[in-house]
């Protein structure tokens, strides 16, 4: 799954390149049904290192740390959603984006002390794009992951193995 992850980090910027979407956490919030804690958090701890060797902007460590914290914040919330229904991935998936945007700007805040090499504004614009609009893309494109599976899953079809 973790690999799955990757390549989906790796491969669809590539084909959809002006789609700024976290790719990795429809797959982060299966992994938190389907795993105990202690392998959710270095999971999730290795999914943030692999997005700070393709970041320039951050110091290496910065989106692990974030991935740990919102993923051990969101794993407490999977007692109220149940596995089984359809929109518990899209719902989970942005509680963690909105999540990990909030935890990067204050982390950001904290660790880069000058204004000038991460200028933050906390106007409504800001939080409309990156609290609430993003989330709920991340949400839609974890909706059409999970119903593309259900559908694999009801027709019986398998994916080839190249």
């Amino acid at each position: 799954m973790v690999i799955l992850a990757c390549l989906a980090t790796l491969v669809i910027p590539i084909v959809l390149p002006s789609l700024r979407l976290l790719y990795c956490a429809p797959f982060l919030i299966y992994v938190i049904y389907e795993r105990k804690l202690s392998q959710i958090l270095w999971i999730a701890l290795f999914l943030g290192l692999f997005m700070d060797l393709f970041s320039s902007g951050t110091r290496i460590g910065f989106f692990a740390l974030t991935f740990l914290l919102a993923a051990l914040f969101v794993s407490q919330f999977k007692l109220y959603f149940f596995k089984d229904r359809l929109s518990t991935l899209p719902l989970m998936t942005f509680l963690f984006s909105a999540t990990l945007s909030i935890l990067q700007v204050t982390l950001s805040f904290l660790f880069q002390r000058d204004s000038a090499s991460y200028p933050i504004s906390f106007s409504g614009n800001w939080i409309w794009w990156n609290v609430i609009a993003m989330p709920a893309c991340d949400a839609l494109f974890a909706f059409a992951i999970s119903t593309a599976a259900l559908l694999m899953r009801m027709f019986q079809i398998r994916p080839r193995m190249l």
